[in-house]
């Protein structure tokens, strides 16, 4: 499922974003109505909000990104010049 929001998600915004991802959890195979109350319920919501703001902090903005002692390098594929 991590890859199908990974590639939807150019399609993916505030306004449809609930319904993308249960969409997408009922192709997967998981069970609907459990992940509807997970999601829901946005337990994890705090802690989401706090690696986002950590990633900022960092200078992070898109995934993958790296840090090799303490320093930021390109993903693989990247040009940093």
């Amino acid at each position: 499922m991590s890859e199908q929001i990974y590639e939807a998600q150019e399609q993916i915004n505030p306004t449809n974003i609930r319904e993308k991802t249960l969409a997408m959890a009922k192709d997967a195979g998981l069970n609907e109505k459990k992940f509807e109350t997970c999601y829901d319920k946005q337990e994890s919501k705090p802690q989401v909000e706090a690696d986002i703001a950590e990633a900022k902090t960092l200078g992070v903005n898109s995934t993958p990104t790296f840090y090799i002692t303490d320093a930021r390098r390109p993903a693989s594929g990247t040009s940093r010049r």
